[in-house]
């Protein structure tokens, strides 16, 4: 769906230094790329991307938009070929994970592309004990603390 201005043509992960990884580790840095081609050889102005995680079961659990965080991309060059995703700390339990991208190019619709793909989180020490909980007990992992009054 989408006017074309932006068309998606991949989504790959990547670790921390922007090596190509099979699945990202929960706790470790996560970089999701998204490659595109654009539609016409000129800069395009305010560029919304968004990318949407479902969970095991189809449910929505995450949005990851550059709107929310004021980060709207004035203009994507002619030299731009992806949108880069950093996660300092990937919260995700260990499974696989759906995910739709959308694009929005000055306010319309480039493209949008549901379920597009999967994307797997693989067993990580998230809190440097060597613990997750048990697989049915939740998508996210949450850093936190206790303490006693």
């Amino acid at each position: 769906h989408g006017n074309g201005l932006i068309r998606f043509t991949s989504l790959t992960m990547e670790d921390s230094d922007f090596r190509p990884v099979a699945g990202f580790k929960c706790g470790d840095k996560a970089i999701f790329a998204c490659s595109f081609k654009k539609d016409t050889a000129t800069s395009l102005r305010n560029v919304r991307f968004r990318l949407a995680i479902d969970s095991p079961s189809g449910n929505r659990i995450a949005i990851l938009d550059n709107d929310l965080l004021d980060c709207i991309f004035d203009e994507i060059r002619e030299d731009h070929t992806a949108f880069l995703i950093y996660v300092d700390r990937m919260p995700l339990a260990p499974g696989k994970y759906g995910f739709t991208l959308v694009c929005f190019v000055g306010g319309a619709m480039a493209d949008w592309i549901q379920n597009a793909g999967f994307f797997e989180v693989l067993p990580g020490d998230f809190w440097g004990t060597g613990r997750l909980p048990p697989r049915e007990q939740g998508y996210f992992l949450l850093a936190h603390s206790f303490g006693l009054r």
